[in-house]
C-alpha cells in the first residue's frame, strides 16, 4: 500500500506534458490549408472531394484540439517562446477562426441545397403519382396512363 502512495506522489510531482509552439503552429497551419481546399471544393459542388477529405480533416482537428488542450494546461512554454513565434501563432489562430467561419457557411449552404433537391424530387414524384393513378375501392393500384409506371425526376443544379 505504501508503494502505491509513493507512486501516486511521484506521478503528481511530475510536470504537466508540454507541447512546442512550433508543433501547434504547424498543425493549425495544416488545418487552415485543408479547410481552404475544402471550401474550394464546396464552392465547386465537388462533394466527392469533400467526402474524401473527411478522414484527414477529422484527424487534424483531433490533433489540434489535443495540442491546444495540453497548451492550455501548461502555458509556461508559450510564455517563454520567441515573441516572433507567439505573434505567428496568434496570426494563424485568427486565420483559422476566419476559415472555420467560411467553412461552416459553405457546409450549411451545401446541406441546404441538398435538402432542397430532395424536397423537390419528392414533391415531383408525389405529384406525378397522384396525377397518373391511385388506389381503387377494392384496394388495387390503378394507373390512369401508360406513363404512370415511370416517374422522371428532374432537378435544377443551381438550387
Amino acid at each position: 500500500m505504501t508503494a502505491a502512495f509513493a507512486a501516486m506522489a511521484i506521478a503528481q510531482q511530475q510536470t504537466a506534458p508540454t507541447v512546442s509552439l512550433e508543433k501547434l503552429i504547424s498543425t493549425a497551419t495544416r488545418l487552415v490549408d485543408l479547410l481552404k481546399r475544402e471550401n474550394d471544393f464546396l464552392a465547386k459542388h465537388d462533394l466527392k472531394a469533400v467526402a474524401a477529405m473527411t478522414p484527414e480533416k477529422n484527424q487534424l482537428t483531433a490533433d489540434y484540439a489535443k495540442l491546444q488542450s495540453v497548451a492550455t494546461e501548461n502555458p509556461d512554454s508559450f510564455r517563454q517562446a520567441d515573441p516572433e513565434k507567439q505573434t505567428l501563432f496568434q496570426k494563424v489562430v485568427e486565420e483559422l477562426k476566419s476559415v472555420l467561419m467560411m467553412n461552416e457557411r459553405a457546409l450549411r449552404i451545401a446541406l441546404t441545397a441538398g435538402e432542397r433537391i430532395i424536397k423537390h424530387v419528392k414533391e415531383a414524384v408525389q405529384t406525378k403519382r397522384s396525377d397518373n393513378g391511385g388506389y381503387t375501392a377494392e384496394g388495387q393500384y390503378h394507373a390512369r396512363t401508360a406513363s404512370a409506371q415511370q416517374v422522371p425526376a428532374l432537378y435544377n443544379k443551381a438550387v
